[in-house]
């Protein structure tokens, strides 16, 4: 005997726009098998059956049609109900799934089955995962305990007066540029890793601080031949707002409970009924409006604004504005103006020609552009060359100041922030050809130095009144913003 439908709509399942599908349960009393199918017609034509289920085992196509395992469960159980409540009509007997009410089961990859659980879950406990996590927390602390970079730099700490020309009276009479080295800390840190950090974060934005960790040493250099600063924020078009979506915008942010528990309620009642879910709001929105939409000037606008949203339905895009201009000639006022996006980053660059006359001065040269050099480069957890290195360490950072009389810094020029070096060229043949001391030491060599703030231009940044830890006082310290006088030029 051949199995026979037990029923041919056993369960609802999602439909497609253009076929129904329903699930047919057979069972064939010899063998006592049980099965579930998608069958799928298309204008009351089968055009296909897939099997899902099998004396309660889901193989990977029911999986795959029923992909909630909590569903999953519902149809076995549903199944079990079924044999046992028509037990008289089953004279040789029920399938050993339902007398020993066995439950769900899934096929899994390589043959087996498990348990049924959600379609690619893996087989791992509770406490596996909390253990996991909780190895995973990070903890900044111990991290940085862990990872020391910047072995070299005690090489650079050890130069002893870099400054060029060496007999220059920097901190006498003569101007200079001050250009100090640090180790970079990440200046948000502690407020992104510190216990309920998150609170703060929320209630009152995210702290930064300074990025200065520890000073390694400085090079004092001559005032530039150029000196010059260009402070810039980004504005943009805004995006246009017409008076339709700016009523809207005005009725939502106002009425926010209204328009969650409106939305959801259409959203239902959109699914209920077959209609476009979004057209719906976008009504109901309307109606609380107090809209006059007898005026030709509304009708017009709610009217492109609900046809571009059915239009769009229908696989076609189609704004309301072409609506507008194809059919009437007009266009919404768009309200357009210019708005601010953000403030920006500014850079700074500097060419100097340093000309040894002397063994010794050709030596602090040579540190000079060591300096650099090696001070921007990204950092190995190894401090042997060529040796491998799990992650690199931010480069080091630089603070410049212009300096006058008694190191104090000079308030008719720009002051900058603190800074990365992005960029260091050398021409070692400055003449256009190759000149040299005895052992190779270059008669001149010109080094360019193009330097990127790390943050951006505040208006308070213009005051004296600073935060505890950022203020700077000299150029070793590891505050990073300059108390800004009332004669000061400022940043």
């Amino acid at each position: 005997m051949a199995e026979k439908a037990v029923s041919n709509d056993f369960h609802p399942i999602p439909q497609t726009p253009l076929s129904d599908k329903k699930v047919q349960l057979t069972y064939d009393p010899e063998t006592k098998t049980t099965k579930l199918y998608v069958i799928v017609t298309v204008g009351g034509v089968q055009t296909a059956k897939s099997e899902l289920y099998n004396n309660g085992i889901w193989n990977t196509a029911g999986q795959s049609q029923i992909s909630d395992d909590d569903e999953r469960k519902k149809i076995h159980q549903k199944i079990i109900d079924n044999f046992e409540s028509n037990k008289k009509n089953y004279p040789k007997g029920l399938p050993e799934f339902v007398t020993k009410n066995t439950p769900s089961q899934d096929t899994i990859t390589g043959g087996g089955t498990q348990p049924s659980q959600p379609q690619g879950a893996l087989n791992i406990s509770i406490d596996t995962i909390n253990n996991l996590l909780g190895i995973l927390t990070l903890d900044p602390n111990k991290i940085n305990e862990k990872l020391k970079f910047g072995n070299v730099d005690e090489v650079i700490k050890g130069y002893k007066n870099l400054q060029y020309p060496i007999d220059a009276l920097y901190g006498g009479t003569q101007d200079h540029l001050v250009i100090s080295m640090f180790k970079y800390k990440p200046p948000a840190q502690d407020a992104l890793f510190k216990k309920d950090g998150f609170k703060n974060i929320i209630n009152n934005g995210l702290p930064r601080g300074t990025p200065l960790k520890e000073y390694i040493n400085s090079v004092k250099l001559p005032m530039p031949n150029s000196i010059s600063d260009s402070n810039n924020v980004s504005w943009g078009e805004g995006e246009g707002m017409n008076n339709l979506s700016a009523a809207i915008t005005s009725y939502i942010s106002q009425n926010l409970p209204t328009a969650v528990t409106g939305q959801g309620a259409l959203a239902a009642l959109g699914k209920t009924a077959g209609m476009d879910t979004k057209t719906l709001a976008l009504l109901f929105t309307v109606s609380q409006l107090d809209a006059n939409i007898r005026d030709p000037k509304v009708q017009t606008l709610l009217n492109t604004a609900i046809s571009s949203k059915l239009i769009e339905n229908l696989g076609f895009s189609v704004s309301p504005e072409t609506i507008l201009a194809r059919g009437f000639g007009i266009v919404p006022n768009s309200n357009i103006e210019l708005l601010f996006n953000s403030p920006t980053l500014r850079d700074f660059s500097f060419q100097y020609r340093l000309s040894p006359r002397s063994k010794d001065e050709a030596e602090k040269v040579n540190q000079i552009i060591r300096f650099f050099k090696q001070g921007m480069a990204a950092k190995k957890l190894d401090g042997r060359g060529g040796a491998q290195s799990y992650f690199l360490g931010t480069p080091n950072v630089f603070k410049l100041r212009y300096r006058t009389e008694g190191n104090k810094q000079i308030s008719g020029v720009n002051k900058i922030k603190v800074c990365a070096l992005t960029g260091f060229s050398v021409n070692y043949a400055a003449d256009g050809n190759w000149a040299a001391y005895d052992e190779g030491q270059p008669v001149s060599s010109i080094i360019n130095m193009s330097f990127k703030e790390l943050e951006p231009i505040y208006d308070t940044d213009y005051q004296e009144d600073i935060l505890n830890g950022r203020s700077s006082t000299d150029f070793k310290s590891t505050g990073d913003l300059d108390p800004i006088g009332p004669n000061d030029v400022g940043y």
